[in-house]
């Protein structure tokens, strides 16, 4: 890993060289960016897909620095992701090529999708919390009848019962 991340950090330094250049040469802060996106990162995040998981932390401190350097120099704009959220971003944007296209290389490799149908009995969720306002009213009136002495019982009674129907 270290020495393929060796040869993109070298590369992306040679990169930066360039931009420093065109910048001597009067272009603007708004191609800068572009140029900087579509060389420097481009090549940075080319089959990251592949290689970001086996980073270590100091591998990725250093991916970090470099993006720094290049907002520090004025390639970059401020407001850019960290190397991790632009790797994650390419990742999401291949699995999502490879699921939509049937004829993306990768997509042979994903599973089928299964599709189940479920047998699921017809009824409404109306009827549903009626069934358990009667069972709870049962209930209750069940432990009132058998504790109707003690005053407490009866308020805990009444108490489980309104946070049973407000909870619902």
């Amino acid at each position: 890993m270290g020495c393929h991340l060796d040869k993109i950090l070298s590369s992306s330094t040679s990169s930066i060289h360039a931009l420093r250049m065109l910048r001597s040469h009067r272009l603007g802060s708004p191609q800068l960016f572009e140029v900087a996106r579509s060389t420097t990162l481009a090549s940075m995040l080319y089959i990251s897909t592949a290689w970001w998981g086996f980073t270590t932390a100091q591998d990725s401190d250093r991916l970090g620095r470099l993006i720094g350097r290049l907002q520090r120099g004025g390639f970059l704009p401020a407001q850019v992701r960290s190397f991790g959220d632009l790797a994650a971003e390419a990742d999401r944007r291949l699995f999502r090529a490879a699921v939509i296209d049937p004829h993306h290389v990768l997509s042979r490799l994903l599973c089928e999708v299964k599709s189940t149908s479920y047998n699921l009995r017809p009824g409404s969720t109306a009827s549903s919390f009626h069934q358990r306002i009667l069972a709870i009213s049962s209930c209750a009136c069940f432990m009132r009848k058998s504790i109707a002495s003690d005053a407490s019982a009866c308020a805990l009674v009444l108490f489980l019962k309104a946070a049973f129907i407000i909870n619902i």
